[in-house]
């Protein structure tokens, strides 16, 4: 019998290396493991943002079509834009306020853009 094929998941990108450059200065403290440099954060964040809903991801598409994901074990947040591309990854609160991080996804999931 044959396996249905799966395609992969598609590749997200920030718009710009400058773009990723930039996301990567604000947030690399964020992250602990420490990243390596904003390669390893576009990596990180296409992960995050394109693979697989992880079991405890949260996930909400708004009426603008950006795509929202939150995992409170990680705390882990990110945006992808209607476009495509990825508009933001960070850890809202460095994983010390699981509460706050998780208000900060629902207010993002209400707002209708970035």
């Amino acid at each position: 019998m044959n396996q249905p094929v799966v395609p992969p998941a598609p590749v997200r990108t920030f718009r710009s290396d400058g773009d990723r450059a930039d996301h990567y200065k604000k947030h690399r403290a964020e992250f602990n493991p420490p990243l390596a440099d904003a390669e390893d954060y576009g990596r990180k964040a296409d992960t995050f943002l394109s693979g697989p809903r992880g079991q405890y991801t949260l996930e909400h598409t708004r009426q603008d079509g950006a795509v929202l994901r939150y995992n409170p074990l990680t705390d882990e947040f990110g945006i992808i834009g209607p476009d495509g591309h990825i508009r933001t990854y960070f850890r809202p609160t460095r994983g010390l306020r699981p509460a706050e991080s998780a208000q900060y996804f629902q207010k993002k999931c209400a707002e209708g853009g970035p």
